[in-house]
């Protein structure tokens, strides 16, 4: 699959990758004007494949994705299907009308790739944590979640050593059949990375260790709808 079969207004993962370590960004596919199409393919060449996202910032600056060693992958759904190209480019690129953007570019076909095993859901919900052994609640924001594993975005001041479990609470909204209910998840985890995103706060990656399962794939699924859904949305607009 192409990226440019994306739907303008879904939501992208950007994984970057260092020595193991592995931070992950989600941001929106932009639209763009056809004369700011022509503009990019003047720049980038006719035979490569594109998507254009949304300024991503951190501190009040653009991130570049530009580092030495750094290897950059993005994620994206097309119809209800996830989908991950390896081997990408991301440059910054400005357009008259709305300003700076991001261009990611390759010459590779995306993959499907199985969702279960890889594939981290946008969460954005609110919740709480802590360490087993402290017991300190702090408020955290879930960042995103698979059926393995969950990303969080914690204060520097939480302390927790890689592979302490910690206990993760959170209530979220999910629609069934046109109703909405509320899910509560009390789970378990283990710490397996930390990377700092501000001087206020940082993202800790886990491992599950607790949870039902079944529980966690069917939230998974109708978070996921939700997404295509609202995205759907968008592309009749």
């Amino acid at each position: 699959m192409r990226l440019l079969d994306i739907v303008p207004g879904t939501k992208v993962t950007i994984e970057a990758e260092q020595n193991g370590k592995v931070l992950r960004f989600h941001q929106d596919i932009k639209k763009i004007t056809e004369s700011e199409r022509r503009l990019l393919i003047s720049k980038i060449g006719s035979n490569v494949d594109y998507c254009i996202i949304e300024p991503v910032i951190i501190k009040g600056k653009m991130v570049s994705f530009a580092a030495n060693g750094v290897t950059y992958r993005v994620t994206g759904i097309i119809d209800n299907n996830p989908y991950r190209w390896t081997n990408i480019n991301i440059a910054r690129v400005s357009f008259n009308s709305s300003g700076l953007a991001l261009v990611i570019y390759t010459l590779n076909m995306g993959a499907r790739f199985e969702r279960r095993g890889g594939y981290r859901q946008y969460i954005g919900v609110k919740g709480v944590t802590h360490t087993l052994s402290q017991g300190a609640v702090n408020n955290i924001l879930i960042h995103d979640m698979s059926l393995g594993g969950i990303g969080l975005i914690v204060p520097n001041s939480f302390k927790a050593l890689i592979g302490e479990n910690i206990r993760i609470q959170y209530v979220d909204n999910v629609k069934e059949h046109s109703q909405t209910k509320f899910v509560k998840f009390d789970l378990r985890a283990n710490v397996v990375r930390e990377q700092p995103l501000d001087k206020n706060t940082k993202v800790i990656g886990c491992v599950l260790t607790q949870g039902d399962r079944n529980a966690i794939s069917s939230y998974l699924s109708a978070k996921q709808r939700k997404s295509i859904h609202h995205n759907t949305q968008k592309k009749g607009e």
